[in-house]
């Protein structure tokens, strides 16, 4: 009975949204008319993907797209085949991929393409398995990671203006894309490869600072040889500030409403509907309240809406809507993956196309992560993925961090399986369906003894050269890494002071500064915190050293002040209200080269646990 009722609850109100929805599209097609096209589907693929009125062809056929969203730098390279794998078994016909400029260009004129960041093996591997490849190049991609993936050498420039035309700025991404498009270009549909449609920037609605920017990248992709379709992001409430002539504008959303569809509809016409960024949950970051799958939680707000509705998981592998009882309360509607597919089975019936971000999040390595403007200042989690159990979760990915399957998973395989149906003269038995790959076997590693450790004011010999400056300087203004800056890390300042008294940052301290006398730690300036007292002694022994050990928590990876994220001590810091003055400066960026010159050292002390103890 309690079965029978949650369906009837949840066909009911289906039934509703299709019939507001209807509004927007007319009539949903016919069971006969959805298609998903693959690869190996489609015997002409150089005639690529097209619009046609409200539809999307692949090959002249139509067809929806079904893309998740796999960020190869994010997964290590033996990995790719595992993933792609899954997201076919699953039901997609389309990965999407960023690329982090970043990650490709540390150091202004030296390019990395290989290992992690072979982008051509990867995008030739999808085509493998047989899936269509979305290309979102940039130069600014978002996706959570430090300056939303734009290099920090950029801001050495102090009048740099970054997503416009400046000059400096458009002259370094011409040296990028002059390195990364030439590696794509014979990889597009119309070369008889897999990228059937490359992204413009990334959500430059939001943002909006330069009107000749937007037609700026257009140019720049296809003059050096894009040819396949060409599409931007936007939120409903951006789509105008993001929109390019020629160019397909999709949405940033998790469901549409008429207003967004009239909005759309009146630049662009009758198009095809591409959700490009659709997403089950929101993002994590380290000191704010996890955006959890939690069972045992009653509630929490829904991303992209202020409504406070039921958003957890079931304990169990879900199906369209389910009932779970939460101690001596009764049984409550719980509305995860029923909320989330709920608005996907509509899409689909309305000949929307849509991309899942994330179907796999993979991990943010290193300093890799970036933050958000939010809660004064939020950096973002290690996982980009969905970790084990449920009740670790970013962004609701499909797979676990480490790749294994999540029940969210197999609702959704079978919600694919309910809609996907032959295409033109295919019998079910034709169509390719892959088996689902086998979870890879875990290992049990033992514990790792750390025997031996060095302290920082130890590990200062080891360092490069300080760099000595009358004021302070930030990261990206150090003459380090042949003049490209420190990009990530810590940096540590001294400086010698006489007296105590109360120590101002005025909001110089960007992010966290661990601050020291001599050797002797006293407490902490960052976002929230800009004031500390110092120690007062009668009588100073000639000079004290101040030391101010600063920590990169990751840039902002999106908002207007992404121009202002310099790292560092990025101002005057104040001693009783008087500059302080004369800094010694060591870049720390934790790098293999620095770990290796004191690894040897014959006076690293052991530890307590080597000992015995």
């Amino acid at each position: 009975m309690q079965t029978l009722l949650v369906r009837l609850v949840a066909l009911l109100g289906l039934m509703s949204r299709l019939l507001e929805t209807s509004a927007l599209t007319g009539a949903p097609w016919g069971r006969a008319s959805r298609v998903f096209l693959s690869p190996s589907q489609v015997k002409d693929r150089r005639l690529g993907l097209k619009v046609k009125d409200s539809n999307f062809t692949l090959g002249g056929f139509p067809s929806l797209i079904l893309a998740g969203t796999i960020h190869y730098f994010r997964v290590p390279k033996e990995y790719w085949r595992d993933r792609l794998l899954k997201l076919k078994a699953c039901g997609f016909n389309t990965v999407t991929t960023h690329v982090p400029w970043n990650l490709h260009e540390p150091r202004r004129g030296q390019f990395q393409f290989t290992g992690n960041l072979d982008l051509a093996v990867f995008i030739s591997m999808a085509l493998e398995v047989d899936l269509w490849v979305i290309l979102c190049p940039g130069p600014y991609i978002g996706s959570d990671l430090d300056l939303g993936g734009l290099p920090s050498w950029l801001l050495r420039d102090p009048k740099m203006k970054l997503r416009t035309t400046y000059k400096g700025f458009t002259k370094a991404v011409n040296h990028y894309f002059d390195e990364l498009i030439p590696r794509i270009v014979s990889l597009q549909v119309q070369e008889d490869g897999p990228i059937i449609a490359v992204q413009l920037e990334n959500e430059y609605g939001s943002y909006h600072m330069d009107k000749k920017y937007m037609p700026y990248v257009k140019k720049a992709l296809v003059t050096r040889g894009v040819k396949t379709l060409l599409m931007t992001a936007d939120t409903g409430q951006d789509l105008t500030g993001g929109h390019v002539k020629n160019v397909l504008a999709t949405l940033h959303l998790r469901s549409i409403n008429k207003a967004t569809y009239e909005t759309l509809s009146s630049f662009q016409g009758p198009s095809p509907v591409l959700m490009t960024v659709y997403t089950a949950s929101a993002p994590d970051g380290w000191g704010a309240l996890r955006h959890s799958l939690d069972p045992h939680r009653e509630c929490s707000v829904a991303p992209f809406s202020g409504e406070n509705v039921t958003h957890m998981a079931p304990a169990r592998f879900p199906r369209w809507l389910e009932y779970l009882c939460n101690g001596g309360r009764g049984c409550r509607l719980l509305q995860l993956s029923g909320l989330v597919m709920r608005d996907a089975r509509e899409m689909l019936a309305f000949r929307f196309s849509l991309n899942f971000y994330m179907f796999h999040g993979g991990t943010n390595f290193g300093f890799m992560g970036g933050s958000a403007p939010l809660h004064n200042y939020l950096s973002t989690v290690t996982s980009y993925g969905k970790s084990w159990p449920p009740a670790a979760a970013y962004y609701g990915a499909l797979l676990t961090e480490d790749g294994d399957y999540t029940p969210e998973y197999v609702t959704f395989q079978e919600l694919f399986r309910s809609v996907t149906v032959p295409s033109h003269n295919l019998s079910p038995n034709e169509v390719h369906r892959p088996p689902q790959p086998e979870s890879r076997p875990r290992v049990v590693y033992k514990p790792v003894a750390a025997t031996y450790y060095m302290s920082l004011w130890d590990a200062l010999p080891y360092l490069d050269e300080p760099t000595l400056s009358a004021k302070p300087v930030s990261m990206e203004k150090l003459s380090v890494n042949q003049g490209s800056g420190q990009s990530s890390g810590y940096i540590l300042y001294e400086t010698a002071i006489s007296s105590g008294g109360l120590l101002t940052s005025r909001g110089h301290v960007q992010d966290r500064g661990q601050v020291f006398l001599d050797n002797l730690y006293i407490g902490v300036l960052d976002h929230a915190s800009t004031e500390l007292t110092i120690p007062r002694r009668s009588d100073y022994e000639g000079s004290q050293m101040l030391r101010i050990l600063v920590e990169n928590q990751g840039r902002l990876a999106y908002g207007p002040d992404i121009n202002k994220e310099r790292k560092g001590l990025t101002g005057d810091i104040y001693l009783n209200k008087s500059p302080l003055r004369k800094f010694k400066i060591y870049s720390l960026e934790m790098k293999p080269k620095f770990i290796q010159r004191w690894a040897p050292d014959p006076g690293l002390k052991e530890t307590d646990q080597s000992r015995g103890h």
